[in-house]
């Protein structure tokens, strides 16, 4: 005599999709999260800089590397790595 499960398929396929599932989970909030910080960076450059040009420059990526990922906030403006060493009190 034998146990029968119903459903045992489907489950076992939805467990696993879990891993595709949460590694965009974690791309797509550390996307947010850059974009967050992108955001708050071009306002509060702004506040300084009001002409927009600089606070208009700032870029963001999120890049997948070793089953993890970065998330970066830059800028292609030389007058980003000045502000940048001022905050940082160099």
């Amino acid at each position: 005599m034998g146990v029968k499960i119903n459903g045992l398929d489907s489950l076992r396929q939805k467990v696993n999709a879990l891993p595709g599932i949460v590694k965009k989970a974690q791309k797509d909030a550390l996307q947010e999260a850059t974009e967050l910080t992108a955001s708050r960076a071009a306002e509060n450059i702004q506040a300084k800089h009001p002409t927009g040009e600089l606070a208009g420059s700032i870029k963001t990526d999120v890049m997948e590397k070793d089953d993890s990922f970065i998330g970066y906030v830059w800028s292609d403006k030389p007058q980003a790595v000045k502000l940048y060493a001022v905050l940082l009190g160099d």
